[in-house]
């Protein structure tokens, strides 16, 4: 099977120095589209929109065609606890602020966990609640809400959770669906039988809803449920599996980002042409 050279694909970035060294790494990647993370490795807080960077950033933009911002993991919009609830309103707003300076077409959030007092449902719709009411007055930027591979109180884990994200959405178009393939994994899904799994995802998220794709392996067993990325085809899941699903007639034209461990260097440009020949 060929991939469709055609077809949106990236990957994931930390900032070093710069935004806009950031798209620079992207662009020596030939990708077409990128997702980064707002946050500087070193000080542990967003990394700030200077002009300068801003200008060398914008004029790098237009070599791509989405570009994706991962919110940052503080961020617990489900919660009932009120300043913990102040405090990520606060962060998402400035990571709304930095992805429609940076001119992205997305901000990725994992949705939160429940507080133990809190049912799961009562969680979900305070995210849904709190998510419409602040995208209500963005323009530009819209929210994709990604499963993720934790267990306990996590929301999204479990991918009927996007079942009754989907019955609350009500006010907003802005809120769609990102799928991880290897936090599907980790929690316990049987990805490896493509027909049963992609009819799960059209139950669940429904496969119109899902705009992009976390196209990732790892090394720890199914049903782990703990999160850590390797490249496409060189952990447990393999390539075989990946192939399959990313090449379904449903998925294929769904974009995909490419998360690699960041305490490891690797040939960035090698790993997407790799998966560019799946």
């Amino acid at each position: 099977m060929n991939l469709n050279f055609n077809r949106n694909i990236g990957l994931h970035y930390s900032i070093r120095e710069s935004y806009s060294e950031v798209a620079l790494r992207a662009y020596s990647a030939e990708a077409n589209i990128f997702q980064l993370f707002p946050i500087a490795e070193k000080q542990q807080k967003h990394f700030p929109v200077l002009k300068e960077d801003l200008s060398d950033f914008l004029d790098l933009r237009k070599n791509f065609n989405d570009i994706y911002i991962h919110s940052s993991f503080k961020i617990n919009l489900a919660t009932e606890i009120a300043k913990q609830k102040e405090i990520s309103s606060y962060i998402f707003r400035k990571e709304i602020d930095i992805a429609n300076k940076l001119e992205a077409s997305y901000i990725v959030m994992h949705p939160g966990h429940a507080t133990k007092r809190s049912k799961v449902s009562s969680s979900i719709k305070r995210l849904i609640d709190t998510l419409e009411s602040i995208l209500s007055t963005e323009n530009n930027v819209k929210l994709l809400l990604e499963n993720v591979a934790h267990g306990k109180n996590a929301i999204g884990n479990n991918l009927d959770h996007f079942s009754i994200m989907r019955k609350m959405i009500s006010k907003t178009e802005k809120i769609k669906f990102c799928v991880d393939l290897s936090h599907a994994f980790s929690y316990g899904y049987n990805i490896a039988n493509t027909e049963d799994f992609i009819q799960t995802l059209d139950a669940t998220m429904g496969i119109e809803n899902i705009r992009l794709i976390h196209l990732n392996d790892t090394n720890e067993r199914k049903g782990s449920r703990i999160d850590a990325h390797l490249p496409p085809g060189h952990g447990k899941i393999g390539k075989s599996t990946l192939q399959k699903l990313i090449n379904h007639p449903k998925l294929k034209t769904i974009p995909i980002i490419i998360e690699l461990p960041i305490n490891k260097e690797y040939d960035e440009k090698a790993i997407l042409d790799e998966v560019k020949t799946w």
